[in-house]
């Protein structure tokens, strides 16, 4: 399985993003790219939600590395480290009071990936499969 790549006429950046998503069925997808007068702020945002089921929320941030969001999870919220394949660490995690996400925080390439699912999901979208997830962007260092 390939990852997959989008083009963002920034610059000519080249985003990967991960070929699987969770197994859950999702009736929409949205994507935002936020470029806020400066790179501070900059990232792409995509959603994924589930009209008819209350709690199916799925999104993943990417921020450029060099302004990437370096207290995410918060220390108190961290809930235990992975090594991915590649040698890369990802950090597992929740979001501050209230506690309404988990996350899974890693960077590939020029970028920190930030995936996130309602903790109502969190019997589905277990660590295991936000690593596989994460995998999942194959040939990307």
């Amino acid at each position: 399985m390939r990852s997959r790549t989008i083009s963002i006429d920034t610059n000519l950046l080249m985003i990967h993003l991960p070929a699987k998503v969770p197994a859950i069925a999702f009736t929409h997808q949205f994507a935002k790219c936020n470029d806020l007068d400066g790179n501070m702020n900059d990232h792409l945002k995509i959603e994924y939600l589930n009209q008819f089921k209350d709690g199916v929320h799925y999104m993943m941030r990417l921020n450029p590395i060099e302004h990437k969001l370096k207290v995410i999870p918060h220390k108190k919220d961290i809930i235990t480290t992975y090594k991915l394949k590649d040698g890369s660490k990802a950090v597992f995690g929740t979001t501050p009071e209230p506690k309404s996400f988990n996350l899974l925080v890693f960077e590939k390439g020029s970028w920190q990936y930030i995936l996130s699912v309602d903790q109502r999901m969190s019997d589905i979208v277990t660590a295991e499969v936000f690593v596989q997830i994460a995998e999942s962007l194959n040939g990307v260092h």
